[in-house]
C-alpha cells in the first residue's frame, strides 16, 4: 500500500514538472484561451480628480413695476404737432441753413411761415372803371407788374438775422380817361432790408427799411424815399403770436402806417393772419394752398410838378380777393388770384392843395410764378 502511495506521488510530481516546462518553452498556455469578443481600454488604477460643477447664481424673475397712481394735480402734456410733410420738412431745412434753427416753442406765424418763394413775379390786370369826373364811356384801366427777388439771407449779423430783397413794381395806365392828372406809368424800385432779433422768451424785434424810387416813370429823380419800420413780435405759444409796430413814410400822404395784428396757426394745414394793413387766411392741402386776402394799399409817388402834373400822386385802394397757389416742385410755384378793388382813389397834391379823384370798383385778375 505504501508503494501505491509513492507511485501516485511520483506521477503527480512528474505531471507538475512537465506542465511548468511547457509554460517556459512556449510562453503561452498549453491550451489557448478564446480571444475576447470586444476590445476595451484597460482601466487605470490612477485615482481620478473629482470636479464639482459650478452652480450659476439664480436670477430673480423680472416683474413689471405696477403703475403708480397719478396725483390729483397731474396734467397731461400738451399734444405735439404732427410732423410736416417731407416736402415741407426739406423746405424748412433749406430755410434753416440760411436763417438758423428756430426752436419749436418759438415758432411764429408772422416770421416763420413761408408765404412766398425767394423769387416771385406778379401780373395783374384791372379792367376799365369810371371816375367821378368823366362822362359815360370814359374809363380808367391799368396793368400792374410786381416782382421780388431775394438777394441774401444772413444769420448772426450783430446777433440778428438779415434778409435783403429787391422789388420792382410798375403801374401802367392803359386807359387814362383823358385826364391830365393821369401819368403814363408809376414805378417802385426799392431795396428792402429786414433785420430781426429773436429771444428765448418768445419776443422778437425787427427793424427794416425799403429805400428806393417811388415815382412817375418819366421823373424818377423826384421820387426818392426811405420808408422804414419797427415791429415787435411775441410768440405766446407755437400756434399764436401777435404783432405791434409802425412804418414811417416821411412826406407821403399817410406818413405813418400802423402795423398791428394777430397770427394763429393751429396746424400746418391752416393759418390766419388778422392784421393791418393785410389780412390773409390759408388752407394748405399738400402742394395746393387755397387762400383769401384783404389788404389796404396806399403809396405816394413823386411827380415832376411841371406841365400840369402834380408834385405827388397817391394811389389808394382796398384789395379783396382769393385764389389758389400750387407748388409743382421745390423751384416752381404758380398762383392764380382774383377779386375786387374797392375804395379806389387817386390823390394829387401840389403844395398844400389836394385833389382827390374817385374811381369805381373794379375786378382784378392776377397770375404769379415763383420758385
Amino acid at each position: 500500500m505504501t508503494s501505491r502511495h509513492l507511485t501516485a506521488i511520483t506521477l503527480l510530481l512528474l505531471f507538475a514538472y512537465g506542465t511548468h516546462a511547457a509554460w517556459e518553452d512556449t510562453g503561452v498556455p498549453a491550451t489557448p484561451q478564446p480571444a475576447p469578443r470586444y476590445t476595451t481600454t484597460p482601466r487605470t488604477t490612477a485615482p481620478r480628480r473629482a470636479v464639482t460643477p459650478q452652480q450659476q447664481p439664480r436670477q430673480a424673475p423680472y416683474h413689471q413695476p405696477a403703475p403708480q397712481r397719478q396725483p390729483a394735480t397731474y396734467r397731461q402734456p400738451a399734444p405735439q404737432r404732427p410732423a410736416p410733410p417731407p416736402q415741407q420738412q426739406q423746405q424748412q431745412q433749406q430755410l434753416g441753413t440760411t436763417r438758423g434753427f428756430v426752436p419749436p416753442d418759438l415758432y411764429s406765424p408772422f416770421l416763420d411761415a413761408r408765404t412766398e418763394p425767394r423769387r416771385w413775379a406778379y401780373l395783374t390786370y384791372v379792367p376799365g372803371a369810371e371816375t367821378d369826373r368823366t362822362p359815360d364811356g370814359e374809363e380808367v384801366s391799368l396793368l400792374e407788374f410786381d416782382t421780388r427777388i431775394n438777394l441774401a439771407q444772413w444769420r448772426n449779423v450783430l446777433l440778428g438775422d438779415m434778409d435783403v430783397n429787391i422789388r420792382l413794381k410798375s403801374l401802367i395806365f392803359i386807359d387814362d380817361a383823358n385826364l391830365t392828372v393821369m401819368p403814363t406809368g408809376l414805378l417802385e424800385l426799392p431795396l428792402q432790408v429786414d433785420w430781426t432779433w429773436r429771444y428765448l422768451n418768445g419776443l422778437s424785434f425787427q427793424i427794416g427799411a425799403r429805400p428806393g424810387f417811388y415815382a412817375d416813370a418819366e421823373a424818377l429823380g423826384d421820387g426818392l424815399a426811405v420808408p422804414f419800420h419797427t415791429a415787435f413780435y411775441y410768440a405766446v405759444n407755437p400756434h399764436f403770436s401777435w404783432l405791434l409796430g409802425a412804418e414811417v413814410r416821411l412826406d407821403w400822404n399817410m406818413p405813418v402806417m400802423p402795423l398791428v395784428g394777430l397770427g394763429w396757426e393751429p396746424s400746418e394745414f391752416f393759418r390766419l393772419i388778422l392784421a393791418l394793413p393785410t389780412t390773409t387766411a390759408v388752407l394748405q392741402l399738400g402742394p395746393v394752398g387755397i387762400f383769401g386776402t384783404a389788404g389796404w394799399r396806399t403809396t405816394t409817388y413823386g411827380m415832376s410838378g411841371e406841365d400840369g402834373d402834380p408834385e405827388q400822386l397817391t394811389v389808394e385802394d382796398i384789395k379783396l380777393g382769393g385764389g389758389v397757389q400750387i407748388a409743382f416742385g421745390e423751384n416752381f410755384n404758380m398762383r392764380l388770384e382774383g377779386g375786387l378793388l374797392v375804395n379806389r382813389s387817386l390823390i394829387a397834391e401840389t403844395g398844400d392843395v389836394e385833389d382827390t379823384l374817385d374811381l369805381d370798383e373794379a375786378p382784378y385778375f392776377s397770375v404769379a410764378f415763383g420758385g
